[in-house]
C-alpha cells in the first residue's frame, strides 16, 4: 500500500477501464467501491452492459505488459484456463490489402480469450483485494459537489429494490469509466462548466459474430486469420480459434454495409472476404450460437485537456475519453495503460485533475491517430485528409505490399500497431528504403496498375497544384485513367513564388520521411535536384579564417538564382571551396 490519498474512491463501471483503474485505485485509498448497473458475481458469459462481449477483442502487446504488471502471473493463469498465447505478427495470418502478409515472430504477445473469460479473470483478481467493494445491480443517478461545484464530493445511486430515492455515496474521487455513454459532459454542463470540445469521425461499423463447431482445420499452426478492410473491399473478419474445435467468426462492415443476422447472408457475406479459407471453414462448420449484431456509430474523442476549468474529484478514463473504431484493437490496451498512468498520478501524492488528462492525452494520441488515419484511408470515410494522413496512408499501404514478401516487415508494422514502438521506427531509413524497393518489385510482379481490374474510376479531379495537390494526383494517376489538377494560378513552367503559395517566398525543408516518400513516387528525384541546387551536405567550411565560417550559410543563393544574377565570385579566392554543382566559388563577393 502507498501514501493514503482518502477513505473512498468511488468508480463508476465494471468493464476493463473501471477494474484497472480499481486495481490502482487501491493502492492509494482506505477503502474503493465499484459501481456497476449489471449483476456480475459469477458472470463469465456476455452481459448487457458490454454488448462488444460477443465479439472478437484483443489485447495488445502492450496491453499484456502493463496488465502483468498489475496483476502478476496472469498469462500463466488464463493459458491453464484454456486461452491460447502467441505472437501478434508469427501466430496469427494477417491479410492486408486482399494479400497475406509474410509471418514472422515480433515479441509482441497477443492473448487469445474472448472478452468475458479476459473481465471475469481480471474481475476476480480485483474484487479478492481487501478493500475493494462490489456494488452491482446499482444505477448512478448524479453527482454531489460542493456548494460552488468546485468539488465533487460523491455519487448518487439507486439500487434495484424498491425504494426510489437515490443513496448519497460519499467519495474523497470518483472515477467515471461508463464508456462511451459517460455522462460527465452532461454533469459539466449541469454545474456550469464548458463541456470538451469531440472529434469524431463517423465510420458506421457493424460487427456480427457466431460460434462454430469446426470440422475442418484452416488454422495450422496459427491462432487466427484477420482480414482488414481496405478501399477495394470494406468487408473484415477477425476469425479466431479455442480450445476443442470452437472458432469465432466476426464479420466487419464499414459505411452501412453491415454483415447480416441472418444465417444465409452471413455465410454469403463471409464468402466475399480477402481470406478464402474462412468462408470455407464455416460454410461446413456446425454452428452453435445465432449471429449476434453490435453496431459503432463513429469513432469519437473528448479533449479533457483542453479545458480550462474542470471540478476537483472526478477524473475519466477508458471509452469516455477516447472510443477508438474496435477494428483496430485499442480499446482495452489504451484503458490498461490510462490506469498505469493513474498510477504514476497517483503517486505524486494528489489528484489533479488536468495533470491526468494531460498525462493521458500522450497515451491516446498515437492510437487515435493510426486508427483515424486507416479510417480516412477508406473511401467514404468523412473527415479532413490532411498531408500527414496522405503521406502517411501512402506509406503504410507501401509497406504492407512489400511485407507480403518480407516478414521483418510485418514484425515491425505489428510492434507499432501492438503499441510497443513509436510509428517513428517504421522511419528508419533502412526500414523504409526496403519496404519502398520491396513493394516496387512485388507491383512489378503483379498485374499492371493499368490493368482494368486496377482502375479504380475514370477521373479524379485535384483541387489545387501546390505540393499537397501534386503529390495526390501522382498517385491517383495509378488508379485513374485521367486527373485534372484545378488551381487557380497558372503553375506549368513556374519556379518563382506565386500569389496562391505566399508561403513558398521563405525558408522550406524537405526532411528524411518526406524525401523516401517523394523518392518512391519520383525516381530519379534526387539526381534531378542535384542538378538544379547545391549539394548542402558537401559545402566545406573556410580553411583560411579563424571562425570557419560555413559557405553554405555566407551565400546560400548560387545554383538558386536565376542565370544572370551573379552573387558568387568566378574565380575562387584562396582557401574557399567551389560550388560541387555550378562551380561558382563559395567566398563573399
Amino acid at each position: 500500500m502507498g501514501a493514503n490519498l482518502g477513505a473512498r474512491a468511488v468508480v463508476l463501471g465494471g468493464g476493463m477501464a473501471g477494474l484497472t483503474a480499481a486495481r490502482v485505485l487501491a493502492d492509494r485509498y482506505a477503502e474503493v467501491v465499484l459501481v456497476e448497473r449489471d449483476a456480475i458475481t459469477g458472470v463469465t458469459g456476455e452481459r448487457q452492459g458490454v454488448p462488444q462481449g460477443h465479439h472478437a477483442h484483443a489485447l495488445l502487446a502492450r496491453g499484456h505488459e502493463v496488465m502483468e504488471q498489475l496483476f502478476p502471473g496472469m498469462q500463466d493463469d488464463l493459458t491453464a484456463n484454456g486461452a491460447l498465447v502467441g505472437d501478434l505478427s508469427g501466430d496469427l495470418r494477417w491479410y492486408f490489402r486482399g494479400r497475406a502478409l509474410q509471418q514472422a515472430y515480433s515479441g509482441a504477445i497477443n492473448v487469445s480469450a474472448n472478452r468475458p473469460t479476459l473481465e471475469a479473470y481480471i474481475r476476480s483478481r480485483v474484487l479478492g483485494l481487501s478493500n475493494v467493494v462490489l456494488r452491482e445491480r446499482t444505477i448512478v443517478r448524479g453527482l454531489t459537489t460542493t456548494p460552488g461545484h468546485g468539488r465533487v464530493t460523491g455519487v448518487l445511486l439507486v439500487g434495484d429494490d424498491a425504494d426510489p430515492r437515490p443513496e448519497t455515496l460519499a467519495a474523497d474521487l470518483v472515477v467515471d469509466a461508463t464508456g462511451r455513454g459517460s455522462r460527465t459532459p452532461a454533469w459539466l454542463a449541469e454545474f456550469g462548466y464548458e463541456r470538451p470540445d469531440e472529434e469524431k469521425v463517423k465510420i458506421d461499423l457493424a460487427y456480427t459474430s457466431r460460434y462454430f463447431k469446426l470440422t475442418t482445420d484452416p488454422f495450422g499452426l496459427d491462432l487466427a486469420i484477420n482480414t482488414v478492410p481496405h478501399p477495394e473491399n470494406l468487408r473484415g473478419a477477425f476469425f479466431g480459434r479455442f480450445p476443442d474445435s470452437v472458432a469465432l467468426l466476426s464479420l466487419t462492415g464499414m459505411l452501412g454495409d453491415h454483415p447480416p443476422r441472418d444465417p444465409e447472408g452471413f455465410l454469403e457475406y463471409a464468402r466475399t472476404l480477402d481470406a478464402p479459407e474462412i468462408y470455407e471453414a464455416v460454410r461446413v462448420a456446425e454452428p452453435m450460437t445465432e449471429p449476434v449484431s453490435f453496431r459503432v456509430p463513429a469513432s469519437v474523442r473528448r479533449r479533457y485537456e483542453k479545458l480550462a476549468r474542470f471540478p476537483d474529484g472526478l477524473l475519466v478514463i477508458g471509452d469516455g475519453v477516447c472510443a477508438f473504431n474496435p477494428v483496430y484493437g485499442q480499446g482495452m490496451t489504451v484503458a490498461t495503460m490510462e490506469a498505469e498512468a493513474l498510477a504514476g498520478h497517483l503517486a505524486g501524492g494528489a489528484v489533479r485533475p488536468k495533470e491526468f488528462f494531460r498525462a493521458i492525452e500522450s497515451i491516446v494520441d498515437i492510437p487515435w491517430e493510426t486508427s483515424v488515419g486507416g479510417d480516412l484511408a477508406l473511401p467514404g470515410v468523412e473527415g479532413r485528409r490532411t498531408a500527414k494522413d496522405k503521406f502517411g496512408g501512402a506509406f503504410i499501404g507501401r509497406l504492407h505490399t512489400a511485407a507480403q514478401r518480407d516478414g521483418s516487415l510485418t514484425s515491425a508494422f505489428f510492434r507499432v500497431a501492438g503499441l510497443l514502438d513509436p510509428p517513428q521506427a517504421l522511419m528508419k531509413p533502412g526500414l523504409a528504403i526496403r519496404a519502398l524497393r520491396t513493394a516496387r518489385q512485388v507491383d512489378a510482379e503483379a498485374v499492371p496498375a493499368t490493368a482494368p481490374d486496377a482502375v479504380v474510376g475514370e477521373r479524379a479531379v485535384v483541387v489545387g497544384g501546390s505540393i499537397a495537390g501534386t503529390l495526390t494526383a501522382r498517385v491517383l494517376a495509378d488508379h485513374y485513367r485521367e486527373v485534372v489538377v484545378v488551381d487557380r494560378d497558372e503553375v506549368l513552367g513556374i519556379s518563382q513564388p506565386r500569389r496562391g503559395t505566399p508561403h513558398t517566398a521563405h525558408a522550406h525543408g524537405l526532411h528524411g520521411r518526406g524525401y523516401l516518400i517523394l523518392a518512391e513516387l519520383f525516381p530519379g528525384l534526387r539526381a534531378d535536384l542535384q542538378t538544379r541546387e547545391c549539394r548542402w551536405a558537401t559545402w566545406a567550411r573556410c580553411a583560411g579564417t579563424s571562425t570557419r565560417a560555413c559557405s553554405n550559410r555566407r551565400a546560400p543563393a548560387c545554383c538558386r538564382s536565376p542565370p544572370s544574377v551573379r552573387c558568387w565570385r568566378t574565380t575562387c579566392a584562396p582557401g574557399w571551396p567551389r560550388c560541387p554543382t555550378c562551380g561558382t566559388c563559395s567566398a563573399p563577393s
